[in-house]
């Protein structure tokens, strides 16, 4: 039975999640993520960094060719060091990177932007950054370089552990885990629906439960047949979804695993789907709601959630959050790391 191996550290408000408008730009993919053991530093931190971000916002309005520069689409195009955040390093003694935030909001949603998930402050819509360093080599944001994001100075300065997402190469992510307290009724449930969602294959696009559709009993039905006969079954149970028992038997080896997925998929609940070279992906606009991987385990009274991996964490992890929090989860404990740190496990 899965575990986590220590329960996860920080505390989870749900009265502070705040899920942000999904505005798709793949120019402006990154997020930093600062978690503080320091709620007050945490507090501290967000109103400074706003004030900077306001101030960036202010500076890239003045300066056109900066702001043309952060707006080219060619990822290998420089951010430029904003001068807000190089003075605010540069009156503590910090060290400076050698590329800017790379956001380009306007001041008034400088605000919005710091968004605070429990104990993290996440920064997001920035643009990767890129350096052609003097020795030559080429700088990406990435935990192994010395030199970081000015973000990640930033967030050092006040204590707090960093994470990015959604660097150039599109290597970064977070890996969250999550712990909350219910009911036997409710975890149970939880437990089983979460697991339905969790073995469906990637290539039928399935709704996460916590999708504003909801999943219906029919659909329902289809994930149970879909995850019985796909994991060794008996071939007919009378509880089976005719249609899906059926296209699992008729399935060739010959048939592509997209248009199979997107053939079945339409029984277990769909997420958005759009063609693109002949195969189907994800709408972009259903992308931030969708997970990856994770276990799930339901003992004590507690509900863990293990290695959830996202398309876009500062989405999909409030996302989950509120689903737990509307079925009476309570006393929410999370961790997040790296998934560069723990793709060897």
């Amino acid at each position: 039975m899965f575990a986590l191996e220590r329960p996860p550290t920080f505390p989870l408000d749900t009265e502070s999640l705040l899920i942000p408008n999904y505005i798709p730009e793949d120019r402006f993919s990154m997020t930093i993520v600062g978690t503080f053991a320091d709620l007050d530093k945490m507090m501290d931190a967000a109103k400074e960094l706003q004030e900077i971000l306001a101030r960036c916002a202010a500076w890239y309005a003045s300066e056109s060719s900066a702001q043309a520069q952060l707006l080219d689409a060619d990822l290998e195009v420089e951010v430029p060091l904003e001068p807000p955040i190089a003075d605010w390093l540069t009156a503590r003694n910090l060290a400076i990177p050698p590329v800017g935030i790379g956001w380009l909001g306007k001041e008034a949603e400088a605000k919005d932007t710091v968004v605070r998930i429990g104990s993290s402050l996440c920064v997001h819509r920035l643009k990767p950054c890129f350096k052609k360093l003097s020795n030559g080599q080429e700088f990406y944001y990435d935990a192994e370089y010395d030199v970081h994001h000015p973000l990640v100075v930033f967030f050092e300065e006040f204590g707090a552990e960093f994470l990015g997402e959604g660097d150039c190469n599109g290597h970064d992510g977070i890996v969250a885990d999550l712990t909350c307290s219910c009911s036997d009724l409710v975890g149970n449930h939880l437990e089983r629906e979460l697991w339905q969602y969790n073995c469906l294959d990637y290539n039928l696009y399935a709704l996460p439960p916590w999708h504003p559709k909801g999943i219906s009993p029919d659909q329902v039905r289809a994930r149970e047949t879909f995850n019985r006969l796909s994991n060794g079954g008996d071939a007919e149970h009378p509880d089976d979804h005719p249609e899906v028992a059926k296209k699992l038997k008729q399935r060739s080896s010959f048939t592509s695993a997209s248009a199979w997925g997107i053939d079945i998929g339409s029984h277990v609940g769909q997420l958005q789907v759009v063609k693109q070279d002949e195969n189907w992906r994800i709408a972009p606009e259903e992308i931030p709601i969708s997970t990856n991987t994770m276990d799930i385990c339901f003992e004590d009274q507690t509900l863990s959630l293990g290695w959830i991996t996202f398309d876009t964490f500062i989405y999909g992890f409030p996302s989950i959050v509120n689903y737990l929090a509307k079925h009476g989860c309570t006393n929410f404990r999370y961790e997040l790391v790296d998934f560069g740190q723990v793709r060897g496990d």
